[in-house]
């Protein structure tokens, strides 16, 4: 029997191939051309607390102006918003359930609504529709309890802060300030507390991904 060659296959996996190569070459052109950051440095709207091996993506926390003292909820009997996720970068999932969940929410609410221009000042006044003004960064949210540890270890917090971990209906996780800061093989380790959501007033710091 006579073998034929797929021609039509044989392109396509061509141009897939070709394809994936850009990508990849684009992808390592654009790694090679970023900026790279050190913990504790500026960074792209406040001050960098956590970074990836790359040094090039992390987080950053808002200048220290820019904190509120608040109570989590001003809500009588707070929600249950089931914002428990703790890890690096779950601040942010953690932020919408609350924001979405409860009404009464200051401190998640305050982070969503911040606004700072890349010059470090607080944004203009929006426009009717709500529009962020250019230059300008408006994607803040409430930190994880762990994201908040990080935070603490790096910039070493004299306050407390809350942190947008729910512990339970009445209680959110916060720092506990004067707690042991320490290193681990695990990294970072600080002293937390619970606190409660609409009798405790602590302070709030947001924080952004880049």
């Amino acid at each position: 029997m006579l073998g034929y060659l797929n021609i039509s296959s044989s392109i396509t996996f061509l141009h897939v191939s070709n394809l994936l190569i850009c990508i990849e070459l684009y992808t390592r052109a654009s790694q090679l051309g970023a900026p790279t950051y050190t913990l504790g440095n500026p960074g792209p709207g406040g001050t960098v607390f956590y970074l990836d091996a790359t040094n090039q993506h992390g987080l950053v926390e808002a200048p220290s102006s820019f904190d509120q003292s608040l109570n989590w909820s001003t809500a009588t009997t707070p929600p249950l918003t089931n914002a428990t996720s703790n890890g690096m970068f779950s601040g942010k999932t953690n932020t919408a359930l609350i924001n979405a969940l409860d009404p009464s929410a200051s401190a998640a609410a305050y982070c969503s609504h911040l606004c700072i221009t890349t010059s470090g000042s607080a944004c203009p006044a929006t426009d009717s529709l709500g529009t962020q003004p250019p230059s300008s960064y408006g994607d803040w949210y409430l930190p994880s309890i762990s994201e908040l540890q990080q935070m603490d270890f790096v910039t070493y917090l004299n306050q407390q802060y809350w942190s947008s971990s729910e512990y339970s209906q009445t209680t959110v996780w916060g720092n506990n300030i004067g707690g042991f800061r320490g290193n681990s093989m695990a990294g970072p380790v600080i002293a937390v507390h619970y606190f409660v959501k609409n009798s405790d007033t602590l302070m709030t710091r947001c924080v952004r991904s880049f």
